[in-house]
């Protein structure tokens, strides 16, 4: 377990890579074992005169509408027999009917050549015209006194159509949680890293990230952690560089004072007030030093009781102060060293 804890990112994005993979090609297998061949519905010339004559009523296999003119279809040999047939049922000429059928999607549609086809028969009679068969979907356009009736095989949405629709939303379900498993793999560590950047960015002396994970996190964690101790290095030694020059001027300060002993009065005064000040850049030096060296708590802490504490101080003292009223501001600090 510690072996496949430690291995690769990319490895285990591959691996579950290949995972979504193998389920898409098994559901894709297990619909072409499930699913059933789609059948063309079919029709018949007679059923297309009786819409063509009293309309399609309550038949919901064929939508009917109405055009001033229409495109006529390129000739095809299916199309102009049926022209044939039901022109023969309707009893009109056959140059009043027009016979299409659309193209499947993504697909154009045929062209044909006449050249050496014979011109097909007209059936024997009306009757025999009527049984003609007609296989799938077709649009048939019929010439009226005002303009052309049009009718459409309706097929609506075919059964297999949802079957083949709610299978590819079953397939979206069953990939989903490796695709989840994926984006959470890849976001993870990138979110670690942005709360330790955070952290460091917040408190310089914040704990080290955990050292674990893939190998390319953990190497990366490795480097984060050397880049925060160098840095820890870094403001240590300046801090210390300066503490060590803010102690030495004491040494000088102190001789100054003494030597102004001798001085006259003016001048002595003059000169103190430089050294006391001195003395307390100095001394807030050295605290900053010993602050910046020291460990700090850093807890939460509200910046606007902080503020009411300091305006009560001045008002005690008489000084006219005042705070305006507004909502708590809370940070993550040191009280002491506010």
């Amino acid at each position: 377990m510690r072996g496949l804890a430690r291995s690769p990112l990319f490895l285990r994005v591959f691996l579950l890579m290949l995972i979504c993979v193998a389920v898409i090609q098994l559901m894709n297998v297990l619909l072409l074992i499930a699913i059933q061949t789609p059948t063309s519905r079919i029709y018949t010339v007679g059923e297309i005169a009786d819409v063509a004559k009293h309309g399609a009523g309550q038949n919901e296999a064929y939508a009917v509408t109405h055009a001033a003119r229409i495109d006529k279809t390129a000739w095809n040999p299916r199309g102009e027999r049926l022209e044939l047939a039901l022109a023969t049922a309707l009893g009109v000429p056959a140059e009043d009917v027009d016979f299409s059928f659309p193209a499947p999607l993504l697909q154009r549609a045929r062209t044909y050549d006449r050249t050496g086809i014979p011109v097909p028969r007209a059936p024997a009679n009306a009757q025999a015209a009527r049984d003609a068969i007609v296989i799938g979907r077709f649009t048939v356009s019929v010439r009226q006194r005002d303009g052309w009736l049009i009718i459409r095989s309706d097929h609506g949405f075919e059964p297999w159509r949802w079957f083949v629709l709610l299978w590819l939303v079953a397939s979206a379900a069953a990939v989903a949680p490796f695709a989840w498993a994926l984006a959470h793999r890849l976001t993870k560590p990138i979110g670690a890293f942005a709360a330790a950047a955070e952290r460091l960015g917040r408190d310089p002396r914040t704990a080290p990230i955990a050292i674990e994970g893939p190998a390319e996190i953990a190497e990366a964690a490795s480097a984060f952690n050397r880049m925060q101790a160098r840095l820890n290095r870094y403001v240590d030694d300046r801090a210390t560089i300066v503490g060590a020059v803010a102690h030495d001027l004491r040494t000088p300060l102190m001789r100054l004072g003494l030597r102004l002993e001798a001085a006259p009065a003016p001048l002595r005064r003059a000169c103190e007030g430089d050294i006391r000040d001195m003395e307390a850049m100095v001394a807030a030096t050295l605290s900053y030093v010993r602050d910046t060296n020291a460990l700090l708590e850093r807890r939460p802490l509200d910046l606007r009781s902080l503020a009411e504490t300091v305006i009560d101080d001045l008002s005690d003292r008489g000084a006219a102060v005042s705070l305006a009223p507004g909502e708590p501001v809370v940070i993550d600090g040191n009280s002491a060293g506010l």
